[in-house]
C-alpha cells in the first residue's frame, strides 16, 4: 500500500480484491503474505466461522494460534532488523 492511498473509512482502493481472486489463498499470494501473517488471515476467517456456530472452545484455541503466529512473525522482524 502506498503512503499516498488513503481510506475514508469504508473503503479504499486496496481493499479491493484483485482480479481472478476467488479464494483466500489467492488474497494470500497477491499480497505477497508469509506463512506467519497468511496463517493469521485464515485463521481469522476460521474465527469469524467459530463464532457464528458459537463454539467457544475453537473461538479460544483459533485465537491462541493467532497469538502464536504472530509472535513468531513479531520475533522474525526482530531478528531481520537486527542484521
Amino acid at each position: 500500500m502506498s503512503n499516498k492511498e488513503q481510506s475514508d473509512g469504508s473503503s479504499a482502493n486496496y481493499y479491493k480484491l484483485p482480479e481472478n481472486a476467488s479464494e483466500l489463498q489467492d488474497l494470500i499470494s497477491a499480497k505477497n503474505m508469509n506463512f506467519y501473517i497468511g496463517s493469521i488471515f485464515e485463521l481469522c476467517y476460521d474465527h469469524s466461522k467459530a463464532e457464528k456456530a458459537q463454539d467457544k472452545n475453537s473461538q479460544i484455541c483459533i485465537i491462541a494460534r493467532i497469538i502464536n503466529y504472530a509472535e513468531y512473525e513479531k520475533k522474525r522482524i526482530e531478528t531481520m532488523y537486527k542484521m
